[in-house]
């Protein structure tokens, strides 16, 4: 009878246990988790609360979930939508988390709205929209280095020989470098005198400049852009020019790597509205800022990748060499007296 008695107790004990965690007499912890659960979607991933859901965040959108957050709260006010008597609207952290996984991940849009339970009809739009908010939560954070930050440049490229050097600039030379820099605004500033405008700095040699870029020789000759000199059979201090040069440039090399490795969808040539990329790229941009701000370490796997034998190789990142040398025959005088100046201050330095 005692036996019969203890097997209903142990029975009912499972019964019993869930009835007092649901009326509240034990608390009801959050779950603890042996093995990551089965996923259940992108987005399903995302919104359930255990253990497992920050891996998930930095697994399908590379941020933690505070840092999430926190982009939400700067775009929801440019996402809110009015309800209508068709449906009611997607949520602002359903989009914010839909764009960035598209461009993280470079799936086609039919498998990446599947999974994040969105119709197929609002998916170039959800894009568009999440781009907009980006660009209208943070005007400012894509721009050239102003105050305390400038300093801090400029401090660094004087270690590299290069003093009042304000930046690099690079491409991947899919296109022609010289139409994107004849369309680009960093021309009309430099044109138009509003970029540098720092104190004058006079270099040995008696060059004064406010401030000039480095860039390959992908670029045509544009006032304040310092390209290296090329070539083969070159002269000592020219081609000790060009290995400083070259070294000091790959700061930006190494930054369009980790941003290309990053975001799949700006790596490799695909089918795309070209009508609004340079605005996408830039939202990814302004993204891939927050996360550097928020002190969210650079995952070095997404480097890497797997050949058709199944050994692990380093991405193509695409950036390479320009196929050719383009001239600079029609440089500025003052722009050919920076270069040279700075050649003539390395010499000094040696």
């Amino acid at each position: 009878m005692a036996d019969s008695v203890s097997s209903a107790i142990i029975w009912d004990a499972p019964f019993l246990m869930a009835n007092a965690i649901f009326a509240g007499v034990l608390p009801r912890d959050t779950p603890r988790w042996w093995v990551r659960r089965r996923t259940g979607g992108n987005w399903h991933d995302l919104i359930i609360d255990d253990d497992a859901t920050e891996d998930y965040y930095h697994e399908k959108l590379r941020m933690t979930r505070c840092a999430f957050h926190e982009i939400i709260a700067a775009c929801a006010p440019f996402l809110q939508r009015r309800l209508t008597h068709y449906r009611s609207p997607l949520l602002p952290k359903q989009l914010v988390a839909f764009a960035p996984y598209r461009w993280l991940s470079s799936e086609t849009f039919d498998r990446a709205t599947s999974s994040f339970g969105m119709g197929r009809s609002y998916r170039i739009k959800a894009v568009r929209d999440v781009m907009n908010a980006i660009l209208s939560a943070y005007p400012d954070k894509i721009c050239m280095p102003t105050g305390r930050w400038l300093l801090q440049v400029t401090r660094a490229f004087r270690a590299k020989d290069f003093p009042n050097c304000y930046n690099c600039m690079d491409c991947t030379h899919a296109v022609h470098d010289t139409r994107v820099l004849w369309n680009s605004s960093f021309r009309r500033r430099v044109e138009a005198g509003t970029l540098f405008t720092t104190d004058i700095v006079t270099l040995p040699g008696g060059a004064r400049t406010t401030g000039y870029v480095l860039g390959d020789n992908g670029y045509g000759p544009l006032p304040r852009l310092v390209v290296p000199y090329g070539g083969v059979m070159q002269p000592y201090d020219e081609a000790y020019f060009d290995t400083c040069h070259k070294t000091a440039r790959n700061v930006v090399e190494r930054a369009f790597g980790r941003l290309k490795g990053m975001w799949r969808l700006f790596l490799r040539h695909h089918k795309t509205n070209m009508d609004n990329m340079p605005q996408q790229f830039t939202a990814v941009c302004i993204i891939h800022n927050l996360l550097i701000e928020a002190s969210i370490d650079f995952d070095q796997r997404l480097l890497i990748e797997r050949d058709a034998n199944g050994n692990d190789q380093p991405i193509d990142l695409g950036m390479h060499e320009p196929p050719a040398l383009v001239s600079q025959a029609d440089a500025s005088e003052a722009t050919l007296d920076l270069r040279a100046t700075l050649t003539r201050r390395m010499q000094l330095l040696q």
